[in-house]
């Protein structure tokens, strides 16, 4: 009798226990890791209530779960893709003089939420991203001076194309120039305006400065990335000259420097160097060195330039 009962007993309790086990839960259905594949607009804005600072991340290919990509100009390494969960999750390392970054994200409902940890720098970047659409070559713009520019460029451009994506929009500046005794006479103060081009191949930016007897001064840069050279082809076209001079520029570190203008003062013939540094959202700097012995030796700050951004580009 006592066995029978024992019996019933543990039956009792198998059939509880199989009554309230929670079932095992479903697998995920993989997501599509090709759905990463194209042309992002990320926005970098440092805090939630920034203006919006955009630059591009352009996803070559997805195979096997390895990511080839561009990230801010920057090719990434180590690029892994997980689409096992349900969404597509993936993470990269890029790296620049201050040192490395870990940047992790996931696709959510066609856009991408993302995390970037400076590592050398100290801070952790919460970014979002849209996906760019292609526009066809020849998309209307307001020039320079109009206050309106394209912030997308085009989907096939070399990714190099957004390390100059700061000068988009209407910036207003001041600056400094050089005296032949060292000291700094301010300059009036001007606008800096850019804007894409040729569909979202190219920038264009155009300053605009007073002169002291009440005329304008005007120049326009073109700049466009070169793939063979992998540098940066620049053509600066002033006023007054209407003669054309050419930089060549690339992206060191957190600046981007440009040399060429090759020209003759007093002095010599010279060269110059054009570092622009501390760019972002709201604005940048902007400074001259000239060297009169073919860029053995430079006379830094020829002439500062201060920028503050007033419209951002849309």
């Amino acid at each position: 009798m006592r066995r029978l009962v024992n019996l019933l007993t543990a039956v009792s309790c198998w059939l509880l226990i199989a009554t309230v086990a929670p079932a095992p839960l479903p697998a995920a259905e993989p997501a599509n890791p090709q759905a990463l594949v194209g042309s992002w607009k990320v926005d970098l804005r440092p805090t939630p209530d920034a203006e919006p600072y955009y630059q591009e991340f352009v996803v070559r290919s997805v195979e096997g779960g390895d990511l080839a990509a561009t990230f801010y100009g920057t090719e990434v390494s180590e690029g892994s893709v997980n689409a096992d969960w349900g969404r597509v999750h993936f993470a990269f390392v890029t790296e620049d003089g201050s040192g490395l970054y870990n940047t992790s994200g996931v696709l959510e409902n066609g856009n991408l939420e993302g995390r970037t940890h400076a590592l050398g720098r100290g801070f952790l970047s919460v970014w979002s991203a849209k996906r760019v659409a292609d526009k066809p070559a020849g998309v209307p713009a307001e020039g320079p001076s109009g206050g309106i520019a394209e912030s997308i460029f085009h989907p096939s451009a070399p990714a190099e194309t957004s390390q100059f994506a700061f000068l988009l929009g209407n910036h207003r500046c001041s600056g400094q120039q050089m005296q032949r005794d060292g000291s700094y006479k301010p300059r009036a103060e001007a606008q800096w305006n850019g804007r894409v081009i040729l569909g979202g191949w190219a920038i264009e930016d155009e300053w605009i400065a007073p002169l002291p007897d009440g005329r304008v001064s005007r120049g326009i840069n073109i700049r466009s990335f070169n793939r063979a050279s992998t540098k940066w082809d620049n053509r600066w076209l002033p006023t007054g000259t209407l003669e054309w001079s050419y930089f060549e520029a690339e992206r060191i570190g957190e600046t981007m420097v440009m040399t060429g203008g090759m020209g003759e003062d007093a002095q010599g013939a010279y060269v110059d160097r054009n570092i622009f540094s501390e760019a972002g959202p709201k604005g940048f700097k902007w400074r001259k060195d000239r060297s009169w012995d073919d860029g053995e030796n430079w006379l830094q700050g020829v002439a500062t330039i201060d920028c503050t951004t007033v419209k951002a580009a849309n």
